[in-house]
């Protein structure tokens, strides 16, 4: 299902190196869209293409992840020393 989009991102075209602006995209899955992209240099180029944006990686998880991950890490740990770190972490 392709839908029309405002480019919040600059897109240059790969031929020509003009600006190009995003017609349509097409979600195929949560982390990839292709965007369909027209370059703005119509007498001279004229090329049409897709590019394909995919979600990489996270360099600061979301906070629920975060928490998920110390959860996990908790109840890894044996009872004594996740009472003991308990202890560390509320007195002060």
């Amino acid at each position: 299902m392709a839908r029309k989009k405002t480019s919040r991102y600059p897109v240059i075209c790969i031929d020509c190196g003009s600006p190009a602006r995003i017609e349509s995209s097409n979600k195929l899955d949560i982390k990839v869209t292709e965007k369909y992209c027209a370059c703005s240099n119509i007498e001279h180029c004229g090329a049409t293409f897709v590019l394909t944006v995919s979600f990489s990686r996270h360099l600061n998880p979301p906070m629920k992840t975060t928490r998920q991950i110390a959860m996990e890490l908790l109840r890894s740990i044996p009872e004594a020393e996740r009472l003991a770190l308990q202890r560390d972490l509320f007195s002060s």
